[in-house]
């Protein structure tokens, strides 16, 4: 049977309707400006390269090796995100290299770098800490020859995904990380969803090498241009498996990991920091774990209206309130950890600082998420930032760990003119103090020596009759001239009186008489 006009626009408009609610329709989450953490301070000092090689290690997974690796068309992985060039590529390995770094790295499949979750680091730093220090590449290690003075390390963007305080959930004590608590509620479905925890979480974005030894390419990886000593020591030197024992043998973290709560979480970085005290001569730097994508996953546009009607109705959060509630707790936990009156606050030594790259990443206090700017891909789904992201960090970091280096005292430290200026001022306001202190002390000693009984003269009270017997065992000389002269009076000489000593003219002296 044939349609009406009228029916055949009408089915034409459903069909037209049920067609536009398939569309993918994606939401990007609010970005309002936020306040900045006050990190540390360093600027009194001048960024310049270290005068001597420093061994530096870094413990990653893919963010990380593509801030360090060689921007290149190509991505190549030396060993599993562990890698010479990618098309993020920060190029921070050439630059640490070239301002005198020696850059090793352990990542998956290693002892110490295959768990990089904020749960992991106690046990990693509690049991590997000597393997930590001695780390090459991965699981090859120096064997005594040499030692990181540097370590960097940092978890990645999964571990910025925060849920609410449950007031029931039992909080991380300082006597242990696996507490049971109850799970909270399921993260809102973000773009780059990956298993929190897994390996698959930062899985790298390329084909080479997913499975490659750490000896395998030992030979093709020696950075072009380097220097032959450096080179030798950097992460892409010798590392053959004869080094490589227990590899893959990762420890074991906490059984059930808790709630990822920013409490939580302050709670295992603070355990952290009694370990890092006991090596104060080794530098510790926090990199903050990098950023969530701003935007949700893509979703048909009838489904994303129908979720909004069904949490209108029943008063509920939507995904955009749960995932921007969830940036705002990612930002109130980076700036904790980055500013000096949060996690370093009580920290008494010099070795450990934070280099917020979660800050960088946000165009500095623009987002809570990572910024469109450094988005990887056009619909800014790939949590991993791009070349500019990473470039934009290796800029950053290069000063902060030239200063970080000599605050820590691994080298001496380059002053800024100002702050010269500055230390030579108080330097000589404490030795005047000093010297003032020192003569008030000698003056103290004196007087108890002349008066033991305390009972000094005071300036109004008038010459003193005579001096004390006490008073005449102080030598003369230690007395001065006035307490002299009251030990030792002298009556004044008579003078002998003449004319010239008389007031007025003189009197008339009477003629003799004469005599009869």
């Amino acid at each position: 049977m044939a349609l009406s006009r009228g029916k055949k626009m009408a089915l034409g408009l459903l069909v037209a309707l049920v067609a536009a609610g398939q569309i993918p329709t994606q939401e990007t989450l609010p970005s309002d400006p936020v306040e900045r953490p006050n990190p540390v301070d360093l600027s009194m000092l001048l960024p310049t390269n270290p005068p001597r090689p420093i061994q530096v290690l870094f413990i990653h997974h893919s963010c990380g090796g593509q801030l360090l690796a060689d921007h290149g068309a190509e991505d190549y992985e030396y060993a599993k995100c562990i890698f010479m060039s990618h098309v993020n590529g920060g190029d921070l390995r050439k630059r640490l290299v070239e301002a005198g770094f020696l850059v090793n790295e352990a990542s998956y499949g290693s002892v110490i770098g295959d768990k990089t979750d904020l749960w992991d680091w106690e046990a990693t730093f509690k049991k590997e800490m000597e393997r930590i220090v001695d780390t090459r590449l991965n699981d090859a290690r120096f064997n005594g020859t040499a030692a990181n003075e540097v370590v960097v390390f940092k978890s990645c963007y999964p571990n910025n995904r925060f849920g609410e305080e449950i007031e029931h959930a039992a909080v991380v004590t300082d006597d242990a990380l696996d507490a049971g608590v109850e799970k909270t509620l399921p993260a809102p479905a973000l773009a780059g969803e990956a298993p929190h925890g897994e390996p698959g979480a930062e899985a790298p974005h390329g084909e080479h090498g997913a499975e490659a030894a750490h000896g395998e390419h030992a030979e093709a990886v020696a950075h072009a241009g380097a220097e032959e000593n450096h080179a030798e020591h950097a992460v892409h030197g010798e590392a053959s498996s004869e080094h490589g024992e227990g590899h893959g043998m990762a420890h074991e973290g906490p059984e059930e990991e808790p709630d990822l709560t920013v409490s939580n979480a302050q709670a295992a970085l603070k355990k952290l920091l009694p370990l890092f005290a006991q090596r104060p001569k080794t530098l510790f730097i926090y990199m903050t774990a990098p950023p969530n994508a701003g935007v949700l996953a893509k979703q048909p546009l009838w489904k994303k209206l129908a979720k909004k009607a069904w949490h209108k109705w029943r008063k509920t959060p939507t995904e955009v309130d749960e995932a921007k509630a969830m940036g705002d707790r990612a930002r109130a936990f980076n700036s904790w950890v980055a500013d000096r009156d949060g996690w370093l606050k009580d920290y008494p030594l010099k070795n450990v600082l934070v280099f917020d790259y979660y800050d960088v990443l946000t165009d500095r206090g623009q987002s809570n998420f990572l910024t469109p700017l450094f988005a990887n891909k056009i619909d800014n789904t790939d949590e991993h930032p791009n070349f500019d992201g990473n470039m934009s960090a290796a800029d950053a970091f290069m000063p902060f760990i030239n200063r970080a280096v000599q605050r820590a005292g691994l080298v001496a430290p380059q002053l800024t003119p100002a702050a010269r200026a500055a230390e030579e001022a108080a330097k000589a306001a404490e030795e005047a103090a000093a010297k003032a202190a020192t003569l008030a002390a000698e003056e103290a000693a004196r007087m108890a020596a002349l008066y033991p009984d305390g009972g000094a003269p005071s300036p109004d009270a008038g010459p003193v009759a005579e001096a004390t017997p006490a008073a005449e065992e102080v030598p003369d000389h230690l007395l001065t001239p006035i307490e002299r002269k009251l030990r030792h009076p002298k009556r004044p000489a008579k003078k002998q009186l003449t004319a010239g000593t008389l007031s007025g003219p003189p009197a008339a002296v009477p003629a003799p008489k004469p005599e009869p």
